[in-house]
């Protein structure tokens, strides 16, 4: 293979000494049609079989022709396109956006697809929230099915969930954490009697809880001030409003809206919209009232940051009159197997 001035292929010179191949990863057909199609964030390599060599093909950065990005996917269909361990980080950003393949790529780690699933999610649930429409729900299904998948593939993948809701606590994952840690209370809670056929129903009905926000005035949602009455009246409507919309969305599996119109109802009754107490709160409601709390409590604002989780989680425990004392103990557990 010879190679042009550009430095998109590098000469077999160009590398003083050879390279061993078990500091690199093969690269399928599969992943390659994940990469950006212009630019690559990282190197490529071709392994010369009849003499047993790596030598560099690709440098990152710079241009890919549509000739050379067809050149490059032969060569991962031979077996024969490598990238170099070092540069993992770049590859797990390449498959960013691609679920169905990260879940299956064995050159990924259980965290790298933990991360994955909470970029490609938020972005979802985001749309779904800004647009509730059938087809944007039937995407976001699609991606909670395979995360489904992935924790089913062995239980312990969850705590890499929860590992991204505490190393991304911004306003804009909010939502997306809280299901998260929804999600991982639920399991945790519910051992082996989840579902496994059932549990992209949950997450599904964990992802909608706050979608009745998106009937709240932006101005009113990132105001400083205290809310006036009126604001705080319409707050206190964005749970109904949220079963209203998933009502619209044909959603009437049961224990769907839960979360939804229960996440501020309260143990002792005190929280909204109808004032529930005791067993009179679902489990799925339980959970999403202690995940959402907790999460609120941690995130970080422009003017206050989050609290420490340790002692969000803490301060939620000792408040056993408002919150589930069972999901709390649960919540206490999760922080404690991310920080072992």
């Amino acid at each position: 293979m010879s190679g042009s001035t550009n430095n998109k292929h590098l000469d077999d010179d160009e590398l003083p000494e050879l390279l061993n191949i078990e500091e690199f990863n093969q690269i399928d057909p599969e992943q390659f049609d994940c990469f950006p199609k212009r630019s690559l964030p990282l190197d490529l390599f071709h392994y010369k079989e009849e003499i047993n060599v790596l030598v560099p093909l690709y440098r990152r950065g710079n241009d890919l022709k549509a000739i050379e990005r067809k050149e490059y996917r032969e060569l991962s269909g031979r077996g024969r396109l490598f990238f170099s361990r070092n540069q993992h980080r770049e590859y797990v950003q390449c498959l960013t956006g691609s679920l169905a393949v990260a879940v299956e790529d064995p050159n990924l780690f259980p965290e790298d697809v933990a991360h994955i699933f909470a970029e490609e999610l938020v972005m979802q649930q985001e749309t779904l929230y800004s647009s509730p429409r059938s087809d944007q729900l039937e995407l976001l299904f699609a991606g909670l099915e395979l995360l489904a998948v992935f924790l089913g593939v062995h239980r312990d993948n969850v705590r890499h969930l929860v590992q991204t809701v505490h190393t991304n606590r911004t306003r804009q994952r909010q939502q997306t954490n809280a299901a998260f840690m929804a999600l991982a209370l639920h399991l945790r809670l519910r051992g082996d009697k989840v579902a496994m056929d059932e549990l992209p129903f949950t997450c599904l009905a964990f992802f909608l809880y706050d979608i009745g926000m998106t009937k709240i005035s932006r101005l009113v949602l990132e105001k400083a001030q205290q809310l006036s009455a009126d604001e705080k009246r319409r707050m206190r409507e964005h749970p109904r409003w949220g079963m209203e919309i998933i009502d619209r969305l044909g959603l009437d599996r049961p224990g769907m809206k839960e979360p939804a119109l229960q996440h501020h109802e309260r143990i002792d009754g005190s929280g909204y919209p109808t004032g529930l107490r005791g067993v009179e709160i679902g489990d799925l409601g339980r959970v999403m009232a202690v995940a959402d709390s907790y999460v609120a409590m941690i995130t970080d604002r422009p003017h206050s940051p989050g609290i420490d989780p340790v002692e969000a989680a803490a301060g939620l425990l000792k408040m056993d009159k408002a919150y589930d004392v069972k999901a709390c103990r649960a919540l206490v557990q999760c922080l404690q197997e991310i920080r072992a």
